[in-house]
């Protein structure tokens, strides 16, 4: 207590605080294994997880069961949610038994924020956005565990950005892996969309031992997967942490992953990229694809229906695809435009693009707003930011006034 009578402060954590309170009453806390064990048990109960982002067709489906279109629709949504898990869960497994494969799950967290305190001005003040693509490796003991991150100055959060991320990630895998795999969501803005496709099938190409790649998409809906839980853990790990720069992100997420359940793990990958990373995938897609619509036998291909697609260096210029989790492939001749002969000539073959002539997306960093950047600097000028970052938040680059506000070319970032 102080002078007044008050509570002196404490940088205790709420936990260290109950734990001094049971240590002051001279009572020993029982072990966490030993609460689970009688609250779940003796008491059958259990935690409820609110869910964050329901699904609209179950959401439906619960409003109206009797509806006969409804309930077809549901069925069908429930069975393609059932074989995503299944085909996830034998990719899993058997990417921990064959070294030359190789099951991730990939997704791109909640937008963060820098500066990111518990300061009440804070919170009617504009912030810089903070991008991670997280991507969760299927290889024991490690489980090696990626987060991509950048900043709005540097990109923004659609196709470009997600195969930029990509891109750096899967150049640093061992040469001992020939097949991989990419577990994501349905976002068509930033992962199902014909530019993702166009990267991969470049990638594939280009790539000194990688033979296959695939892409799997989840179901609408319910896209819940082991790359969620680095998410998690880096939201309790910020909890009790402020952030002013990119490098207190960067030690949070360092610090996120614990040991604790298994002394094997190592600490998440944290590759932070910069504007002259990012690719444009779009320009990359014109350049080497000449026919994305229409399939080998005919028909008109459904993007947005696509639950697999696979690219393989033996078969350059195709892409495989299907709208099921199992079953046999379809085959997309990119090479060859619409109305045309689909059959390849000898001549057609993907343009050779080096890695040094891959086309830029950017020239420059991104401008922020003004009015954000003024934000920044007020908060800078009531010292809540540390005085030695003040002259980064004054050197972040900004539009004029007649400029506007920049806008995403990437704008579509809905879960199909």
């Amino acid at each position: 207590m102080d002078h007044r009578g008050r509570k002196a402060p404490t940088n205790k954590t709420p936990e260290e605080q109950i734990q001094q309170k049971m240590k002051d009453s001279n009572k020993v806390p029982v072990k966490l294994n030993i609460y689970k064990k009688v609250f779940g048990t003796e008491y059958n109960l259990a935690f409820y997880h609110p869910k964050k982002d329901q699904c609209s067709m179950c959401n439906n489906y619960k409003k109206d069961k009797t509806n006969i279109n409804i309930q077809n629709a549901y069925t069908q949504h429930i069975e393609r949610k059932e074989a995503s898990y299944r085909s996830k869960e034998l990719d899993k497994k058997k990417s921990e038994e064959d070294e030359s494969f190789l099951c991730v799950t990939m997704d791109l967290q909640s937008l963060l924020q820098i500066p990111s305190t518990a300061d009440s001005q804070m919170y009617y003040s504009r912030k810089l956005n903070l991008y991670n693509l997280s991507i969760y490796e299927f290889k024991p003991p490690q489980n090696d565990a990626h987060c991509m991150i950048w900043t709005e100055i540097n990109g923004k959060r659609g196709s470009v950005e997600i195969a930029s991320a990509i891109h750096l990630w899967i150049k640093k895998l061992p040469e001992v892996l020939t097949r991989v795999t990419i577990y994501s969501d349905t976002c068509s803005g930033q992962n199902r969309n014909q530019y993702i496709a166009a990267f991969l099938l470049y990638l594939v190409h280009t790539h000194e031992t990688i033979k296959v790649l695939e892409q799997k998409y989840l179901e609408s809906g319910h896209s819940f997967m082991e790359v969620d839980s680095m998410h998690s853990a880096i939201e309790k790990e910020k909890r009790y942490t402020d952030t002013y720069s990119i490098i207190d992100w960067k030690g949070i997420m360092l610090r996120a992953r614990s040991k604790r359940q298994n002394k094997n793990v190592t600490p998440y990958n944290v590759t932070e990229l910069s504007y002259q990373d990012m690719i444009d995938v779009k320009a990359l897609a014109s350049k080497i694809i000449k026919n994305i619509i229409i399939a080998e036998n005919g028909e008109k291909v459904c993007w947005l229906k696509i639950k697999c697609l696979r690219f393989e260096k033996d078969l350059p210029g195709f892409i495989k695809y299907r709208y099921d989790y199992d079953g046999p492939y379809n085959l997309l001749n990119t090479l060859c435009k619409p109305g045309r002969s689909t059959r390849r000539t000898p001549n057609s073959k993907i343009p050779t693009i080096n890695t040094e002539d891959l086309p830029r997306a950017y020239r420059q960093c991104l401008p922020i707003t003004n009015q954000k950047k003024k934000d920044l600097l007020q908060l800078c000028k009531k010292n809540i930011i540390p005085k030695e970052l003040h002259g980064w938040y004054e050197s972040l680059p900004c539009l004029n006034e007649d400029q506007g506000t920049p806008r995403s070319t990437d704008s579509s970032e809905v879960d199909e």
